[in-house]
């Protein structure tokens, strides 16, 4: 394939990806989350687009007046989030999971929708991964802010999903690296 690529001449493999990009969304984005400066707030109203679409069947008393299965699948957020983490837009990166967090909070009904809260369950793991890779103290302040917030939230506590302690972990795992780093620069 990289030996094509190469051969092509760099005109018309330009034509070919605007073209293919304006026919697929999904391509599309992925040209903008690989090659286009980010801005975060256009970045996280697409996201939540991604996770309204994501979650639109979500059986939900409260929204659809029903109960059921759940079937869900946030792959190309996740992708997406990985991908502003290997760019270095931790922040954002983080704002993302902390999103689809939030969303999926919103739709618990009870525990026993164990997709959701398997969901939500990665999302934290994903959300200590990010954290742990922050290094700038604006982002570092972000993250702390963010979680502790967060664990205040009542949404989903209901429902035995109380992840404060989960979140707080990564309040400390952030604070530790702080008073680290001060203690190395003095």
């Amino acid at each position: 394939m990289r030996n094509m690529l190469e051969t092509a001449a760099s005109a018309a493999l330009l034509d070919f990806l605007e073209e293919y990009s304006r026919h697929d969304p999904r391509f599309e984005n992925a040209l903008r989350v690989q090659f286009a400066q980010p801005d975060f707030d256009a970045e996280l109203e697409k996201i939540i687009g991604s996770i309204d679409a994501a979650l639109a069947d979500v059986p939900d008393w409260d929204k659809h007046d029903k109960w059921g299965s759940i079937s869900i699948d946030t792959g190309d957020i996740i992708f997406e989030v990985g991908q502003r983490v290997k760019q270095g837009y931790i922040r954002l990166a983080f704002a993302m999971l902390e999103t689809l967090y939030s969303k999926l909070l919103e739709n618990f009904e009870y525990q026993g929708e164990c997709e959701l809260a398997m969901e939500a369950e990665d999302c934290l793991r994903r959300m200590a991964d990010v954290a742990a890779q922050a290094t700038d103290p604006a982002d570092q302040e972000y993250i702390i802010e963010h979680c502790i917030s967060l664990s205040r939230s009542k949404v989903g506590e209901g429902y035995g999903a109380n992840y404060g302690d989960r979140l707080m972990l990564i309040v400390a795992l952030l604070e530790g690296k702080t008073k680290t780093a001060g203690r190395d620069a003095s």
